[in-house]
C-alpha cells in the first residue's frame, strides 16, 4: 500500500478511474494524472509547507494558493518520474505541468482515449485495432502520439489526413465551400506523397478512394452522417442469417425501402448519364 510523506498508509479512491473511463488495471498514478486530480496527500503537504513558510507579513490568499500549487506540482512531478508504473502514460505525458496547463480544448476523456493513453485494451497491440481505434488515432490522439515517433516527412503527411478528416467530420466546416475545397487539395497532396513515402505497391483502393470522399461529403453532408460504424455491431447477426433465404429477402427489402438507397440510386444514374 502507498504511503504519504509522513509514512502513513493511504488508499486511493476509485473516482479517478471512473472519471477517465479506464480499466481497473490502470495504475493509480496514470488515473490521477489523466484525471488531473492531485493526490490527497500532496494537497496536505502543500498546505503544511505553505503555512510554515517564513515571512514577516502574511501573504495574500492568491499568493498562498500559488505557493501551494508550486509545491504540489513539483512533488507530483518528482513522484511521476520516480514511479515504476505507468511507463506508457509517462511517455505520452512526461510533464505534468504541461498536461495541467494545456491550451487545447479540455474534452472529457472517452473510453478509447483512455485506452490509447494508458496502453490498455486493443492498444496493447496495434494488430488488434478495429476501425474505431484507428479513427480515434486519426482524429484525436494521433497528433500527439506520433509527434516524436515518426519522421517529420511522415508526420506532416499524417497531419494532412488528420486535418482533412477533422474538416469533413465537422458539420460546420464541411458546410463551408472554402474548407471543403482545402480538404480536397490536402487529400490530393496526401495521396501523391503517400506513394513516395510508402511505395506504389501500398496504394490500395482505400487510399485511392480518399480522392473521391470529398464528393461524397458534398452530396451527403459530413462523414458521420453516412458512416457505417453504427452497423458494425450487426455484422455478426448478418453472418448468422446469411444462409437463411427469408432473412436475406427481408434485408434486401429493408435496404431498398431506405431513403439512402434511393439517393445512391439516383446519384449513380445521374453520374452514368
Amino acid at each position: 500500500m502507498d504511503t504519504d510523506p509522513w509514512g502513513r498508509p493511504y488508499r486511493l479512491h476509485p473516482q479517478p478511474s471512473r472519471t477517465i473511463r479506464a480499466y481497473r488495471t490502470v495504475s493509480d498514478e496514470s488515473s490521477l494524472v489523466l484525471a488531473s486530480m492531485v493526490p490527497a496527500d500532496l494537497l496536505g503537504l502543500a498546505r503544511f509547507l505553505a503555512d510554515i513558510a517564513p515571512g514577516e507579513t502574511r501573504p495574500s490568499k492568491q499568493a498562498v494558493k500559488r505557493e501551494e500549487r508550486f509545491y504540489t506540482v513539483e512533488e507530483w512531478q518528482r513522484r511521476w518520474e520516480a514511479t515504476r508504473k505507468a511507463s506508457w502514460t509517462r511517455s505520452c505525458i512526461p510533464s505534468i505541468t504541461r498536461w495541467l496547463g494545456r491550451t487545447v480544448p479540455l474534452v472529457t476523456l472517452s473510453y478509447h482515449m483512455s485506452q490509447a493513453l494508458t496502453g490498455h485494451g486493443c492498444f496493447q497491440e496495434p494488430g488488434l485495432f478495429k476501425a474505431t481505434e484507428f479513427r480515434q488515432l486519426l482524429i484525436y490522439t494521433g497528433i500527439g502520439v506520433f509527434k516524436k515517433v515518426l519522421s517529420s516527412k511522415v508526420y506532416n503527411n499524417f497531419l494532412c489526413l488528420h486535418i482533412t478528416k477533422t474538416i469533413l467530420c465537422s458539420s460546420y466546416f464541411s458546410s463551408l465551400d472554402a474548407h471543403v475545397n482545402y480538404a480536397e487539395k490536402l487529400l490530393q497532396y496526401f495521396v501523391s506523397n503517400f506513394k513516395e513515402i510508402y511505395g506504389e505497391h501500398h496504394v490500395s483502393h482505400n487510399v485511392h478512394n480518399l480522392l473521391h470522399i470529398v464528393d461524397d461529403v458534398r452530396h451527403f453532408s459530413p462523414l458521420y452522417r453516412f458512416s457505417c460504424f453504427k452497423f458494425e455491431n450487426f455484422n455478426q447477426q448478418i453472418k448468422i442469417n446469411k444462409n437463411d433465404t427469408q432473412a436475406r429477402k427481408a434485408i434486401t427489402t429493408n435496404i431498398q425501402k431506405n431513403p439512402c438507397w434511393k439517393i445512391f440510386h439516383v446519384v449513380s444514374i445521374d453520374q452514368m448519364d
